[in-house]
């Protein structure tokens, strides 16, 4: 995940080739495993034939271009969904501008913005102020 100006987001051009190169070495390696150690009795029940070193590639090809629309279309209806979440105010995150993990004058500092005792989130609701012992900031201090 790379942070970018609004929130945590998947690359999914990343995605896509981490998964897609997985699924088509796993493809390839189970053909050739086929291709040296024979048949399993449920496909040869089946009549499947054994594949050959060029099915075995065109396996490779077929897996990869598969696992990369996987990963690339899951990446991508990640990224609309929580960029949907954030903007509706279903997650607390911070965000450019503000700080929904902010109510009123105490600020949550569990939502990963603040760092040892200062708030950095453009908000600025906790800067100065030290975090009692359940995470919010004593109003009255």
């Amino acid at each position: 995940m790379h942070k970018g100006g609004k929130g945590h987001k998947l690359c999914p051009i990343s995605l896509g080739l981490a998964i897609g190169l997985v699924s088509g070495l796993a493809m390839f390696i189970w053909a050739l495993w086929l291709m040296y150690f024979g048949a399993s009795p449920m496909m040869a029940e089946y009549n499947l034939p054994v594949p050959t070193f060029k099915a075995a590639l065109i396996l490779l090809l077929a897996g990869f271009a598969k696992g990369f629309l996987f990963g690339f279309f899951v990446a991508l209806f990640y990224d609309c969904i929580i960029c949907w979440c954030k903007n509706a105010g279903y997650c607390s995150v911070c965000s450019k501008g503000n700080c929904s993990c902010c109510k009123g004058d105490k600020c949550d500092c569990s939502c990963g913005c603040c760092k040892g005792d200062k708030c950095t989130c453009s908000c600025g609701c906790c800067q100065g102020k030290p975090p009692t012992q359940n995470g919010m900031n004593n109003p009255t201090r």
